[in-house]
């Protein structure tokens, strides 16, 4: 699964913009007073303006597995990472990972995320611009986990993620991109705040062409073949 496309709604349109665009230093693609749009590596990523006020996601970004403590280091200058039991560092033996969570300024849960399976090293300092491949995970929070699983399944041809699917959280998809299904209100990892309903789209690509409005949420998937 490949993100290609993430469509996402903010109350803070101005200060994302400074942090994604003048601190991250991701390239712009386009933007107006009510939107705007930059690539992060593979993947576009559009914030448009709303009235939500806790309109907040979960989302990471993939970085080469061997610049996770280089990005590490990159955040802590920049902000405080989120931590559970004093740890700041979190590995997931059987996703073969290193993470880093911080928030960013509209209070969305963002990780960078090494995933040690890929053959992505890469030169040089941690930059950003450069190193952050992809978005690699989105999160869903629905009504019923195994429910929308089972239609990512069957539709969508997609499979839940090394040994990830239970009854409130999975993830859905593969080392390229994963779609973080969760039951709403589940506190997003590694921190006590539920997850909350607000707009997304994602553009994807999978096995198969597809496309869900999952039913009673503002969430739309479109997937075309790979």
């Amino acid at each position: 699964m490949q993100f290609t496309h993430l469509v996402l709604a903010t109350h803070k349109l101005r200060e994302l913009r400074s942090f994604y665009i003048d601190t991250f230093r991701l390239p712009v693609v386009e933007e107006d007073e009510e939107s705007f749009t930059f690539d992060a590596g593979a993947t576009r990523v559009t914030f448009r303006a709303t009235e939500q006020v806790d309109s907040v996601y979960h989302f990471a970004f993939t970085i080469p597995r061997n610049k996770f403590e280089a990005a590490y280091a990159w955040i802590s200058a920049l902000t405080e990472p989120l931590m559970q039991n004093g740890q700041d560092r979190f590995l997931f033996g059987s996703w073969n990972n290193s993470s880093v969570y911080f928030y960013d300024p509209a209070g969305n849960n963002v990780e960078f995320i090494a995933l040690h399976d890929l053959e992505n090293d890469a030169p040089g300092a941690f930059e950003p611009a450069r190193d952050l491949l992809r978005v690699s995970e989105i999160g869903l929070p629905v009504h019923s986990v195994p429910a929308e699983v089972e239609v990512l399944k069957r539709d969508f041809a997609q499979l839940a993620f090394r040994e990830s699917e239970g009854p409130q959280f999975a993830a859905v998809g593969d080392l390229d991109g994963r779609l973080i299904v969760v039951e709403i209100g589940r506190a997003w990892y590694p921190t006590e705040v539920g997850a909350v309903v607000a707009p997304v789209t994602v553009r994807m690509r999978g096995p198969r062409q597809a496309q869900q409005q999952i039913e009673g949420l503002p969430y739309m998937l479109e997937q075309v073949s790979e």
